[in-house]
């Protein structure tokens, strides 16, 4: 898809907050937020009303609306913060001048003027962070999934990079670089029988059978540049 700077592409999170992608993003920022748009996982998401969740009461059983976390720690926020957030503000009304005119349109309305505040800071990057990180977690949801769906570059380069770090990838090149890890450990017990006890060192796999201790031992010993010492 062709991406402008000003392309109003809603994404869809976990509230209902509309959010689009900013005039300040850059290219592969706006590619990675378009994707993810464009390749939502399927999940259950209870009902909102009022930007609060309707779930059901545990002591009653009722349905009610529920208060984010979140929305606590915005009442509750810094003067820093709301100092910087008020910069992203001012500098949306500079990027998309047309959010003045839609102002000046409104009556005495406070919603619509929250509203369009809100689109203001989104504009000047007040989320851009935030969407940023909500777009690489759909990301790694499609790898843990195995839909074979991966972000644009750069960031399938993070994914995979992420992934390595990780324990659970059941990608096929990841099953590769065990069965490695596996013959480098054998390898390591045929040395016992040619050297004897004098080959038992940081390299060495004792065990008989796959023992996760073991592994997570030898992994910190040959992979991570750490060992243990008494």
């Amino acid at each position: 898809m062709t991406i402008t700077e000003t392309a109003p592409i809603i994404l869809d999170d976990d509230t209902d907050r509309p959010f689009t992608i900013p005039a300040c993003a850059d290219t592969d920022q706006a590619a990675l937020l378009a994707w993810a748009h464009d390749n939502p996982i399927d999940k259950p998401r209870p009902a909102i009303e009022d930007g609060r969740y309707v779930l059901t009461d545990p002591a009653s059983g009722e349905p009610r609306k529920w208060t984010r976390v979140t929305t606590f720690c915005d009442d509750a926020e810094n003067g820093n913060f709301a100092a910087w957030r008020d910069g992203m503000l001012v500098r949306g009304f500079a990027i998309d001048p047309t959010l003045i005119e839609r102002v000046r349109s409104e009556e005495d309305a406070w919603k619509a003027y929250s509203a369009i505040a809100a689109e203001a800071t989104r504009q000047g990057g007040g989320w851009l962070a935030a969407d940023l990180g909500t777009a690489l977690h759909t990301a790694t949801e499609h790898h843990d999934l195995g839909t074979g769906l991966r972000p644009p570059s750069p960031w399938d380069a993070h994914v995979d990079a992420w992934a390595a770090k990780g324990w659970v990838d059941l990608r096929p090149s990841n099953f590769r670089v065990w069965h490695d890890r596996f013959e480098r450990m054998l390898r390591t017990k045929h040395m016992l029988h040619t050297r004897g006890t004098s080959s038992v060192t940081m390299k060495t796999y004792l065990p008989e059978t796959i023992e996760i201790g073991a592994v997570v031992a030898w992994l910190f010993n040959n992979e991570d540049g750490g060992h243990r010492i008494k």
